[in-house]
């Protein structure tokens, strides 16, 4: 059953909206009126959909919720579970991830001194109803940005790919040392921008394919600007630059269909 999440800007209220398994007829919109509006991404987690999103103005805080359907229709929803609070000068979330069956997040942190966080967080239980502690993986000063993360599971533990730079960025990669995501390894490199302005790893989607990562990422300086990297090995120790025949530069799209990794853009 196909079931899709929106915000009604008047409101700003978040709605979700469930049909039957063809699409061709659809429920009235369930609303949560708590002004989660911000970044709001969604997956099946555990048999039921299961989304993200952070509220930039409840309470005086901004808050990152995950809010999980009653049903596998996904025409009842569940009280929003908060799940980080966010103090920073700004931030970015990722996606809700799927990892071991529970969902995940990572969010960087800009904060008015200067200095940047990447942390990661993931719920005991499908349900979402317990949570780990959050992990800082990587803390920067000097105004060097973190920022863009995205989080998959790859050869059983969660892992992260992410822009770092200041004037310029750069796409980094970790991988957890074990499945609960509580330690990492040091980020490697995966693609620099050479010391150039331009901009590597915009909009970068990281997907296992055959117990490897590979990354989908804009690079503003390449012909096409979708470009690809895959690891060689789950830890991402090295990585192979891969051409890609795509012309449209925004919005890479990529997944694993019957063995094959499919990539889509704008």
């Amino acid at each position: 059953t196909p079931v899709v999440s929106f915000y009604e800007t008047l409101d700003q209220d978040l709605w979700f909206l469930a049909g039957n398994a063809g699409g061709t007829s659809w429920n009235e919109p369930f609303p949560v009126r708590l002004e989660f509006r911000d970044q709001l991404s969604m997956k099946t987690i555990g048999g039921v959909p299961t989304a993200l999103a952070v509220s930039s103005a409840w309470q005086g805080q901004e808050y990152v919720a995950v809010f999980r359907a009653s049903n596998a229709l996904g025409d009842a929803w569940s009280a929003p579970i908060l799940v980080f609070t966010n103090r920073a000068f700004s931030f970015d979330l990722s996606d809700v991830a799927d990892v071991g069956g529970q969902p995940a997040f990572a969010i960087t942190q800009t904060y008015q001194s200067g200095s940047n966080s990447l942390t990661y967080r993931r719920a005991t239980n499908a349900t979402a109803t317990g949570w780990t502690a959050p992990t800082v993986i990587q803390f920067t000063t000097n105004y060097v940005d973190l920022d863009e993360p995205c989080v998959a599971e790859i050869a059983g533990r969660p892992a992260i790919s992410f822009t770092r730079g200041s004037m310029n960025d750069d796409l980094y990669y970790a991988r957890a040392l074990d499945s609960t995501g509580l330690a990492w390894n040091v980020p490697v490199l995966v693609s620099a921008s050479n010391g150039s302005a331009n901009q590597v790893g915009l909009q970068n989607v990281l997907i296992e394919a055959g117990g490897l990562p590979f990354i989908v990422y804009v690079a503003q300086s390449g012909t096409p600007p979708i470009t690809a990297s895959k690891g060689l090995d789950a830890d991402g120790s090295s990585w192979l630059s891969i051409w890609l025949p795509l012309y449209a530069g925004s919005s890479p799209k990529a997944l694993v269909t019957g063995g094959k990794v499919s990539v889509a853009s704008l």
